[in-house]
Formats: structure tokens, sequence, C-alpha cells
């Protein structure tokens, strides 16, 4: 199997990462016909002849070896198992001897969501970035509440209040962050009504879905793989006796969770309820106008950046209020793209009416 990691900013990728000249003398290893590195790819370009990708591969940042075949070159940022294919031609960057690898400044509020190599425990986010200059693979680090994550990949950049996040520098470069992909210029198009009544997750991510396209923005995906763990952590109620946020490491909502099975959709829901801190929002300045906190739920549901949502729910025994509390916890995710929310394209009333008319017609 050969790599065929190509994301849909890779034309734009190619045009920033291109060298203008290609270099005369190649600088890399000896070829290793028939040899893949599956995966780790930074970006791809394109030429008929493999020893070309040498060139694309120095000039760009980050870049230790390349794969080519059938004319496109995928270069990467990590060397991992060769595997045999044929067909495939892969040649590494000789080792830069000498090069430091030290902690650039900290970036705070901010995340690098995904792309994780390790995690650890560490008392503060300067100790965490030891770490990652101590780890060749490691390019950003990001500490949040204790906990350490080593990333090789900086492509997606979010806002995560008491995050730290700081790149690793080598001999005083550091690395430019990967170009992230382009918004889209195309307009969503309407959310289709799911079949059925819909539980919980359908009902979460259909009304969000609607709310977001009200203001321009695409419609949310339901990230079944991430709703598992999500699940997990609300099944087990030892892991949260007080309720309160927690669980999988994400940008994440929490609210009361509806008791309404497989019949949510006609009734307004938890992505509702977050929306509704519109009303101390301000669009001319992008921030909440009572502290971030009132927001917080609207600007991590509405972030223009948010391209899936996975939840978890549960009813457990809360001893803090002496009865059962359900609740409902949410995590999202996205493409990095991250600018200024746009305001509503419709009268909230209008938005709101869109969440369960079609159901109710049913």
């Amino acid at each position: 199997m050969w790599s065929t990691t190509l994301l849909s900013a890779t034309i734009l990728a190619v045009l920033a990462l291109m060298p203008s000249s290609v270099t005369s003398a190649s600088v890399c290893a000896i070829v290793e016909a028939g040899v893949d590195y599956y995966g780790n790819d930074l970006v791809a370009t394109f030429h008929d002849n493999h020893a070309d990708c040498c060139s694309d591969c120095q000039s760009t940042d980050r870049c230790v070896v390349y794969t080519w075949r059938d004319g496109v070159c995928y270069l990467k940022h990590t060397k991992g198992t060769p595997e045999y294919v044929p067909g495939v031609t892969s040649a590494a960057l000789p080792a830069q001897p000498g090069g430091s690898r030290t902690c650039g400044k900290v970036e705070r509020d901010v995340d690098y969501p995904g792309n994780d190599i390790a995690r650890t425990n560490t008392a503060n986010a300067a100790d965490c970035c030891t770490q990652c200059a101590a780890n060749n693979a490691c390019v950003v680090s990001v500490w949040y509440n204790g906990a350490c994550y080593l990333k090789d990949n900086d492509r997606n950049k979010i806002k995560v209040a008491g995050a730290r996040a700081y790149h690793v520098q080598t001999d005083g470069n550091t690395p430019k962050p990967t170009t992230p992909p382009s918004s889209s210029t195309v307009k969503p198009q309407p959310t289709p009504p799911p079949s059925g009544k819909g539980d919980l997750a359908a009902q979460v991510t259909y009304q969000l879905s609607i709310i977001r396209q009200a203001h321009g923005l695409n419609a949310v995906e339901y990230d079944a793989d991430m709703a598992t763990g999500m699940q997990a952590w609300a099944d087990d109620c030892s892991q949260h006796p007080n309720g309160g946020h927690g669980g999988p490491y994400g940008v994440q909502n929490l609210a009361p969770a509806l008791i309404c099975g497989d019949n949510c959709m006609t009734q307004d829901g938890p992505s509702w309820w977050w929306y509704d801190e519109i009303k101390d929002w301000d669009f001319n300045t992008n921030k909440c106008n009572v502290g971030n906190e009132a927001c917080g739920h609207f600007e991590n549901s509405m972030g223009t950046w948010v391209t899936h949502v996975g939840c978890g729910w549960s009813s457990c025994f809360n001893p803090s209020i002496g009865k059962i509390d359900p609740l409902l916890w949410c995590n999202y995710r996205g493409n990095g793209d991250d600018h200024p929310i746009p305001p509503p394209l419709v009268p909230q009333d209008q938005i709101k009416a869109s969440l369960t008319a079609a159901f109710k017609r049913r």
C-alpha cells in the first residue's frame, strides 16, 4: 500500500511550498527502489522523474524523506516503517549534524488538535516542550491541565482556554506552521433531516448544523469514533461523581441530557441551549460582551473551524445534589480554519422554528 494523502488544500499548499528553482545538486541519500514510507505526509508535488522530488523536499520545511509514485512526490515529516511496494521510489535527506532543538515562545490559549505521538503528565508547559525537543519527530507540544501532548503536525490551530503550546526550534529557526486548508466559498447546502425520530446524538448534530448554516457556516458530521470515547467516559459514573467537564481531551461543551430516547427530534436540545449565548456575543469584536465564560458554549460549537461533533450522555447519581443527574458531554474537532464567526442571516425565531419543523409535520 502506498501513501495517498491528498488534502483538499494540496494545490494551495504546493504553490506555497514549491521551490522557485530546482536545485542543481541533489543531496538526497541513496535511492530506495520499491520502498514506501507510508503516512506522515506534509504535501504532494508533481514530477515525472523521482529525482526531482529531492529538491522539493529540501525546500519544504520539516521534510525529511519523500516517496514517489506515478508522477506524484509525497513529502514527509517522518521516516516511518519501510514497506515494499513495486513501482515506488523513496529517498531521504541526510541528517543535519549538530542541529540543536530548543523551545520557542509560548502560545497561550492555543491548541493543535490531533496528530499526537505521545501523551505524558507534566507539571507545566515548559517541561512539556522539553520532552518535545528531545523527540525528533515532535513539532509542537500542547500542555493542558497537567497533560502533555507531543505532536508531529501543526496543521490544525484552535483556541482552547488554558492550553499552552510551544513550537520546537532547530538552531534558532522556528518551523513554519503547515498551511491550513482554505475556507470554502461554496454556499452550504441545507441539512436534510435524518430518517426516523432520532436519538440525542442525531438531535445535537442536526440542530447544530441548522444553526450553523443560518450563519453561512458548514454543517457538522457526527464522529462515531470520538463518540465512542465520550460514551465510555459518560457510562463510568465513578469518573464524574459530581458532574463537570472531563473525559477525552478536546474542545468540550456540557449540558443537561434530555431524556428522550429515540424520539428527540421534535424538541429543542443542547445545541440550541448553547446557541442561546449569542445574546452576549459581539460580532464586531468576535468576543463575548460579559467575559469569555458566558459565551464559551456558543464559541465552541459555532467556531468556523468545527467540522465534527461526538457526544456521550448518562444518568448518574450526583451526591452533591442528592439525585440522578442526566448529563451530556460533546467534543468538537475541525480543520483549523479559525476566523471570526459571521452573524446570522435570518432572525432567531426563524432559526429556532426550523430546528423541529421537519419533524412536527410528520
